[in-house]
């Protein structure tokens, strides 16, 4: 059991990252130029080291050994200049196949719109657009006959008396109206509000109501006197 899910495990994620072929190329480039630059920075490691050693052996006077690895320092130079080479190919080739797979992207692109604009046209033929033109023309036609037809046509006979009684009915009204307005106002600036008095009245001012009290305390005592 647990054997058939891995295996169908495997199965889905081989079928989720498929590679091109153009990715695997561009793929075993990128490692041949990684392995080249590699091996020229060893390279110029090792040349470093033998021009060290040609310095220690002209030093002990071995010219013989010091020109001996001198020669092997220039040959390993030319097989840097040839990696140089290499590497500029390589790099033109990943360049040449990455513009490559772009124009493929775009070459199916443009496939798919031929293909959609093929079955747009299979729907939407040339005898089809031109039935549609004509009906729409038809259609324009009649509406302009229409149109001519109601602009023609006669405007009702209109009654004179209607129209007379209709208006001395509206004056009328608007006699009316204005009549029983003027009456309003005139009623209204007829109506006089009583004025307010200036003085107090005898019978409510305090000196005379004291006075009279002063009165009847007279009175009061000449009665009980007698």
């Amino acid at each position: 059991m647990g054997g058939l899910l891995s295996s169908h495990h495997k199965k889905k994620k081989k079928k989720q990252y498929q590679v091109s072929e153009s990715d695997r190329a561009i793929l075993d480039l990128k490692n041949a130029r990684d392995r080249l630059r590699k091996y020229e920075a060893r390279v110029q490691i090792e040349n470093e080291a033998l021009t060290n050693q040609a310095k220690e052996l002209i030093r002990a006077n071995k010219r013989d050994r010091a020109k001996l690895v001198l020669k092997l320092r220039r040959y390993r130079n030319q097989r840097l200049v040839q990696v140089d080479d290499q590497l500029l190919k390589i790099e033109q080739m990943v360049q040449n196949i990455e513009w490559e797979s772009q124009q493929m992207i775009v070459v199916d692109a443009l496939k798919n719109g031929n293909q959609a604009l093929n079955a747009i046209h299979s729907v939407m033929t040339i005898e089809s657009v031109e039935q549609l033109m004509d009906e729409t023309r038809e259609a324009m036609e009649k509406e302009k006959q229409i149109s001519a037809l109601l602009a023609d046509a006669p405007l009702t006979t209109i009654n004179e008396d209607e129209l007379l009684n209709e208006y001395n009915k509206l004056e009328l009204e608007a006699t009316t109206n204005n009549v029983q307005q003027q009456q309003v106002e005139k009623e209204e600036e007829q109506i006089k509000f009583p004025s307010v008095p200036q003085a107090i009245p005898n019978h409510i001012h305090p000196e005379t109501e004291r006075e009279d009290q002063i009165s009847s305390n007279r009175v009061a005592a000449v009665l009980a006197t007698s």
